[in-house]
């Protein structure tokens, strides 16, 4: 078989399983398109020889969009489980938690901009997802979560089928705290369609993530530096030649047990050096009676490419950023690099594997920028490293503010920000004078006017004080 049959071989093979996965998306398509990528990873193939290299890249970026629709780079996903691939994103479903396990989309200004009419969406159940697995509407009513988009149906609005197929519960909702969701998690949605503003390709991940409620990105930030300096190593053995895996005080126990207490000289039982290892806990809500769960943590992760052409634009060649915030109220504003975390704070979290966005990132660079640049990005000893040079925030919004501009990621609230951020305050109040310091604020900008939820969270907070509520 010729170098030249054997890539229209392989690409017949992926743009075959991507049709066939479109066709019958829950019985043929879904196994066929799960098997492609499990055991057959296209970055990675190597005949050793320089002609199919050459070859084969010609239709790289062909068999990546058959596979992922376009709307991730590479087609080593972040995982490969029960698949979803619709008009605006890609999304992988958790059948145990009824919501995502993360959605991949490709934004531009053109399917921000577009004219597709959110009035005429509705949330509904997810016809590719088993009916037995798949969220309800009625497993939010009244659940205090609203039904919370990941990949936005603002930065789909190319086409009504592109945009209503964001309103897709499991495959593209989950339950989201209400202040969360128009505050500061629009923050990061605003801040992706600002960067089609200088990108033709805006690349986004996002999904939710499990851990200890305590955490927040400085902790998640930890976790990427402690594995950095983990080195495999022999487990610790005590004196009677039995690897300690638990407590110092219960292999003494174990000791006395084994020999006479009166001759055993306790300092001698454990030669290791043995540190308590620490015990968190991860809780969190589920809601209806289908147990939706409802993530402690939400990540995003975003990647710009392809400068836009226009003169007036100096960008990086590329602009990426990660960040983990909490699925909660906040009780104050906190700027956007306060979320920021390593990449691979999400991969530990999470159990996905960005490796092919990585790699991506770092062969687009490799041909876009200097052999200067890229040899001093490649004398790092870790290539994450790519993320704090070319991080969003080296991105000045230069279109609105020209010389003057600042970093995208100095925002500022808008007023419709701003009214989220106040129901998050009245949920966190406590006292009686608290809610109506918070309550008098909010009318005196008369945000009481434009939000329902405002008013609705009000009369329900006053009812848990024991408090009468103010007549509207």
């Amino acid at each position: 078989m010729t170098m030249k049959s054997t890539v229209n071989l392989m690409l017949g093979v992926a743009i075959g399983t991507a049709i066939g996965y479109k066709l019958y998306p829950n019985i043929e398509g879904n196994n066929l398109k799960h098997n492609l990528l499990k055991n057959m990873d296209i970055q990675h193939v190597n005949i050793g020889q320089k002609y199919f290299s050459k070859k084969f890249n010609k239709y790289s970026d062909k068999i990546v969009k058959s596979v992922t629709g376009g709307f991730y780079p590479s087609v080593k996903l972040p995982s490969t489980e029960n698949l979803i691939l619709r008009e605006s994103y890609l999304s992988s479903v958790s059948f145990r938690d009824k919501i995502p396990n993360w959605v991949a989309e490709k934004i531009s200004n053109e399917t921000c901009s577009g004219k597709a009419n959110r009035a005429d969406c509705v949330f509904q159940v997810d016809p590719d997802v088993p009916l037995i697995w798949s969220a309800e509407n009625k497993d939010y009513f009244a659940s205090g979560y609203s039904r919370g988009h990941m990949a936005a149906a603002g930065q789909h609005k190319n086409t009504e089928t592109a945009q209503s197929d964001t309103f897709y519960l499991s495959g593209n909702i989950l339950p989201q705290d209400l202040s969360n969701n128009g505050a500061d998690w629009y923050r990061l949605e605003l801040i992706s369609r600002e960067l089609t503003n200088y990108y033709q390709d805006v690349y986004v991940v996002s999904g939710p993530l499990f851990a200890p409620n305590y955490m927040r990105s400085k902790d998640f930030k930890k976790l990427a530096q402690n594995l950095e300096s983990i080195k495999k190593e022999d487990p610790p053995k005590d004196a009677l030649g039995q690897i300690c895996v638990i407590h110092k005080k219960d292999v003494l126990d174990k000791a006395r047990e084994l020999g006479d207490e009166k001759k055993m000289d306790p300092n001698l039982i454990v030669k290791s050096d043995l540190k308590d290892t620490p015990v968190n806990t991860i809780t969190y809500e589920v809601i209806g009676d289908k147990l939706v769960s409802a993530p402690p943590h939400l990540f995003k992760v975003i990647l710009a490419v392809n400068p836009r052409k226009e003169k007036d634009i100096d960008v990086p060649p590329v602009a990426f950023g990660s960040f983990i915030m909490k699925n909660e109220p906040e009780s104050e504003r906190h700027l956007i690099t306060e979320y920021m975390v390593p990449l691979k704070s999400i991969e530990i979290s999470t159990g996905l594997d960005f490796s092919g966005l990585k790699e991506f990132t770092i062969n687009y660079l490799k041909a876009n920028i200097s052999r200067k640049d890229f040899k001093k990005l490649l004398n790092h000893e870790d290539l994450d490293k790519f993320e704090n040079m070319y991080s969003i925030c080296n991105v000045k919004d230069t279109l609105r503010h020209g010389k003057s501009a600042q970093s995208i990621c100095n925002d500022e609230d808008s007023e419709r920000v701003k009214s989220w951020r106040y129901l998050g305050y009245i949920k966190l109040s406590k006292t009686k004078k608290e809610l109506e310091d918070i309550w008098n604020t909010i009318k005196s900008n008369g945000y009481d006017k434009e939000n329902f939820f405002l008013r609705k969270e009000y009369v329900n907070k006053c009812k848990s004080l024991g408090i009468e509520p103010e007549k509207f």
